[in-house]
Formats: structure tokens, C-alpha cells, sequence
């Protein structure tokens, strides 16, 4: 079932040195590759705290989606930003907000498809993008996600999928604890359909 995870908890725990922010490196990372005149769509975007604190300040404008409508509510309440607009949208049957965008995020969602849509939803996404254009993400790597209905071993995992619709796909590993302490092993991607000096230009800082 759609659901969503409010951020301002975790920031808080992050804040008072009972939650090591790990989690936050998702946002870190997508923002990385982003430009001042950058037109941003973020799928699944959550209560929307990245899109709000992390990417709006660093781009033009974002498009944030998400099926959940108490999600959308939530954003539009707690992070709302000047150049951010959120939607409630179905991302795998209908259309996205504009037909083009600089970057393109995904995150934590590969695992919560089956493979068959998780490979339109990249036809989807690689025709969205902008020449030069940069789509990124992360999933959880191995069996964890109870709620999952796709795995993936490892990073070269996830490349072979990814490597199907761009022609350039930069994979990155970071492991962590999470509450519970459990180990969390989570896959980063940037891919392009085309060169794109934005993948040559940005490490994985």
C-alpha cells in the first residue's frame, strides 16, 4: 500500500545524535548532479522534504509526484517551496507534469514494482529526459523489504537493469546501520541516455 516516511522525525533524531542520517544521503547525493536552471522531477516524492530542502534550492523548478494523496497533503503543508509544486499522479499510468526535464529521481522504489513495470516506467523515464539529461536513484540492495516484490543482489544488479535504457550508468555502494541495527546495504545510480558532462563533471561525494 502507498505510504510515506516524514523526514522532519528523522531530522530530528539525526539532531539529537540518536539517528546517524544515513537515510538523508539519498537527497545528498540526487542534488549533486543538479543545476541552477534545472527543471526537476521527482517520482514518489514523499512528504516531499527532499524536494523542498534539498533540490528546490539548487534548481529552477520541481515537479514532485506521488500516488499517496495524504502524502501530497503532507508536502504541500510542511514542505512547501516558491519553485516546488506537488501533484498527486499515478507516475505509471498517466502522463508526467511536462514532457521534458534536466533530472529525473527516483528513489526506494525500484524494489516496490514488479519487473515488468519497473521496465516501462524506465522507457517512460529515459523518454522524459532532456539531451544530456541525468535520471538517478536508489534502491536497498539484497533480500531486505518485506513489502518488496523485486530484489536486487548488488550494485551490478542493478546496472544490468538500467544499463537496458542508458547508454552511461554510474552505480555507487554505501553500506550503514539503520534502527535495530541492522546493516543496510543501498545501491546509487546516475545514468544518461546521451554523454552527459554532468556524470564526468560530479563524483560520489
Amino acid at each position: 500500500m502507498p505510504h510515506f516516511y516524514d523526514h522532519r522525525l528523522g531530522s530530528l533524531l539525526f539532531s539529537a545524535g540518536e539517528e546517524p542520517g544515513f537515510g538523508m544521503f539519498r537527497g545528498f547525493l540526487a542534488a549533486q548532479i543538479m543545476r541552477p536552471a534545472d527543471v526537476v522531477l521527482d517520482i514518489g516524492c514523499g512528504d516531499g522534504f527532499f524536494a523542498s530542502r534539498l533540490f528546490a534550492p539548487r534548481v529552477a523548478h520541481v515537479d514532485s509526484i506521488d500516488i499517496e494523496p495524504s502524502a501530497i497533503a503532507h508536502a504541500s503543508r510542511y514542505n512547501a517551496a516558491s519553485n516546488v509544486t506537488y501533484y498527486v499522479l499515478d507516475a505509471v499510468a498517466a502522463a508526467f507534469p511536462r514532457s521534458r526535464y534536466d533530472v529525473i529521481v527516483w528513489d526506494g522504489a525500484l524494489g516496490h514494482f514488479p519487473p515488468d513495470v519497473t521496465r516501462r516506467m524506465l522507457s517512460k523515464i529515459r523518454a522524459s529526459l532532456t539531451d544530456g539529461g541525468v535520471f538517478v536513484g536508489s534502491e536497498s540492495l539484497g533480500e531486505e523489504g518485506h513489502d518488496h516484490l523485486q530484489f536486487f543482489d548488488d550494485v551490478e544488479a542493478l546496472r544490468g537493469l538500467l544499463a537496458g535504457d542508458f547508454a552511461t550508468v554510474q552505480v555507487s555502494q554505501m553500506d550503514y546501520v539503520i534502527p535495530g541495527g541492522l546493516l543496510r546495504h543501498e545501491g546509487y545510480w546516475r545514468c544518461a541516455s546521451s554523454d552527459s558532462d554532468r556524470l564526468t563533471s560530479t563524483g560520489w561525494r
